[in-house]
C-alpha cells in the first residue's frame, strides 16, 4: 500500500500520518498547505478523463491515514468501483474493513430538503472527515431554477466542510472541455479540471490546476497517466527560472577537436547529425570517446533499437578502429547503460519527463546520449517540441550532465531548431570522388567560434588518436 503513494518513503508516510493529503506526491509537496483549510475540492472533466480515479486517490490516501471517508454516489456500482480501483493499486476493501471508508449509493433526491435530510443522516451515522459526491450532476436536475441551484451549491456544499470540520470533494461531469461551473468554482478552495485528447492515436490526459486558494500556482497543466497498480502518475514539467551555469571542463580526445572546439563542459549540449541514408559510425565514436576519455558514466536512450542492439553497434563502431576483445566489452559495460523507449507510446510531455526520470533513477550519470532525435521531432509540433526540449536541456544542465543528441538530418527546419539550442554542432557527411566513397568529413561549430570543416584526412587521424588512447585505457587496467 505504501508503494501506491507514488515514491513516498516510509519516513514521510509517518510524518504525514495526521495530515490531510492528496495522495499524489507532487501535489502534496507543492499544495499541502491548502488542505489545512479543510477545503472544498472540485474535480471536473469530460467522461473518461479520470475524475473518479482522482477522487478515489484522495479518499484512499486519507482513509489509510485513519481519516473517515464517506463516498456518496448516485450511480456507481460498489463492486465495479472497488474492482477498478484495486487494479490501480487502491484496496478499498481493506480501508472499508478498517472502518475508514464508507461507500453509500443513494437514489437521486426529489427535492433539496430530501437531499439535505439524507446527507445529514449519513453524516450523523458515519461521522466522516472527508465527504465525496460522485457526481453532483444528478443533484443539478432537482430544479431548473438557476438561483436555487446557486443557493444549493454555494450554501449547502460550502457549509458541508465546516459542519464536518473536514474536506469535501465534488465530482462534476461535463460534455466537452468548456466547463461552466462558475457557481461552484467561486466557492471552491481547489479546482482541478481533467482533460483528455487523442494524441498520436493515444489518449493524452492532463490535470489543469485552475485554482488553489492561498497558494501560488506556477504550473497550470500537468500531463498524467492512469497506470495499473499505481493509479494516477503525474508528469510535472521541470520549470527553471534561470539558465544554469557551465560546470567542469572536459578534455577532447584528439588534436583536431582540441584545435577546432577547444574544450567542452559537462553542462553543454552537443547536437550530432548525419544523412538518414548514411548513418556513419563516426557519429557514435566521437561522443563515446569523449565520455570514456574523461571517465564519465553514460546513459544512452534509443528511440529505435533495443539495448542489446545498441551495445552491439557500439562495439562494432569501436571495432572499426581496431578496438576489440573482452577488455573493450568490459569498458562498455562499466561506463554505459542503455535504455530503449518507444516514443509513439507517449505524448511529448510524458516522453521528456520519462527521460528525466530515467536520469534521476540512475546514480552518477555524467552524459546522456539520445538517439535518434529526428524521429520524435517529426512526430511533434515544432513550437511544442522546442519548448519541451529547452526545459529538458536546462534541467540536465542543472544536473551537470553533458547532453548529446544524435539524429538523422530530416529537414532544414529541424536541423536549425536543434542547432539553435546547441553549444556544439557536428554534422558528418560522406565524401565521394569520381563516384567512389573516400571518407567522411565533419562540419563543426562551437559557440563563440567560427565554423570549421574537418577533412576526411584529419578525421582519420583523430580516430587513430582515439583508438590509441582507448587502447591504453583498456589494456593498462
Amino acid at each position: 500500500m505504501i508503494k501506491f503513494l507514488n515514491e513516498y518513503s516510509y519516513t514521510i508516510w509517518l510524518g504525514l500520518l495526521k495530515d490531510y493529503v492528496f495522495g499524489i506526491e507532487w501535489l502534496d509537496k507543492n499544495f499541502s498547505s491548502v488542505l489545512k483549510l479543510k477545503p472544498l475540492i472540485l474535480i471536473a472533466g469530460c467522461p473518461g478523463s479520470g475524475k473518479t480515479v482522482l477522487a478515489c486517490t484522495i479518499s484512499y490516501a486519507n482513509a489509510l491515514r485513519g481519516r473517515k471517508v464517506l463516498y456518496i454516489t448516485f450511480h456507481e456500482s460498489k463492486e465495479k468501483l472497488f474492482k477498478i480501483m484495486s487494479d490501480l493499486g487502491m484496496n478499498l476493501n481493506d480501508v472499508e474493513v478498517r472502518g475508514t471508508f464508507n461507500f453509500v449509493k443513494i437514489p437521486i433526491p426529489l427535492s433539496i430538503d430530501n437531499l439535505s435530510d439524507t446527507i445529514f443522516k449519513l453524516i450523523s451515522k458515519y461521522s466522516p472527515e472527508v465527504v465525496v459526491f460522485d457526481t453532483i450532476n444528478p443533484i443539478m436536475t432537482i430544479t431548473k431554477d438557476e438561483s436555487v441551484r446557486r443557493v444549493l451549491l454555494q450554501n449547502f456544499f460550502y457549509g458541508l466542510s465546516e459542519s464536518i470540520n473536514g474536506m469535501t470533494i465534488l465530482v462534476a461531469e461535463s460534455i466537452g472541455e468548456d466547463i461552466n461551473l462558475s457557481n461552484i468554482e467561486f466557492i471552491a478552495d481547489v479546482v482541478f479540471i481533467l482533460k483528455q485528447r487523442i494524441s498520436k492515436g493515444l489518449i493524452s490526459r492532463s490535470l489543469m490546476i485552475k485554482k488553489i486558494r492561498g497558494v501560488e500556482v506556477s504550473v497550470a497543466e500537468i500531463p498524467f497517466r492512469i497506470c495499473s497498480n499505481l493509479g494516477i502518475v503525474l508528469y510535472p514539467p521541470p520549470i527553471l527560472e534561470e539558465v544554469s551555469p557551465e560546470y567542469e571542463e572536459l578534455e577532447l580526445p584528439c588534436e583536431v577537436l582540441k584545435k577546432v572546439v577547444g574544450h567542452i563542459h559537462k553542462s553543454m549540449y552537443i547536437y550530432i547529425t548525419y544523412p538518414p541514408d548514411a548513418r556513419l559510425p563516426h557519429a557514435t565514436i566521437i561522443p563515446l570517446s569523449v565520455a570514456l576519455h574523461n571517465n564519465l558514466k553514460v546513459l544512452v536512450i534509443s528511440y529505435i533499437y533495443p539495448p542489446d542492439v545498441v551495445k552491439a553497434q557500439l562495439l562494432r563502431a569501436l571495432g572499426l578502429i581496431e578496438l576489440k576483445g573482452k577488455e573493450v566489452e568490459e569498458l562498455i559495460d562499466k561506463y554505459i547503460v542503455v535504455k530503449s523507449i518507444n516514443p509513439t507510446a507517449y505524448s511529448l510531455d510524458e516522453l521528456y519527463i520519462h527521460e528525466l526520470r530515467l536520469v534521476d533513477s540512475l546514480e552518477d550519470v555524467d552524459v546522456v546520449v539520445i538517439h535518434d532525435v529526428g524521429l520524435v521531432a517529426r512526430l511533434s509540433n515544432a513550437s511544442e517540441y522546442l519548448s519541451k526540449l529547452y526545459n529538458q536541456l536546462n534541467y540536465l544542465r542543472l544536473k551537470r550532465v553533458l547532453t548529446v543528441r544524435l539524429g538523422s538530418y530530416v529537414s532544414d527546419e529541424l536541423y536549425r531548431l536543434n542547432a539553435l539550442l546547441s553549444s556544439t554542432v557536428l554534422r558528418f557527411e560522406p565524401v565521394f570522388r569520381d563516384g567512389k566513397f573516400v571518407g567522411v568529413q565533419a562540419y563543426v561549430w562551437r559557440r563563440g567560434t567560427t565554423p570549421y570543416i574537418i577533412t576526411s584526412e584529419e578525421l582519420s587521424r583523430c580516430l587513430e588518436e582515439i583508438a590509441e588512447n582507448l587502447r591504453r585505457k583498456c589494456f593498462s587496467r
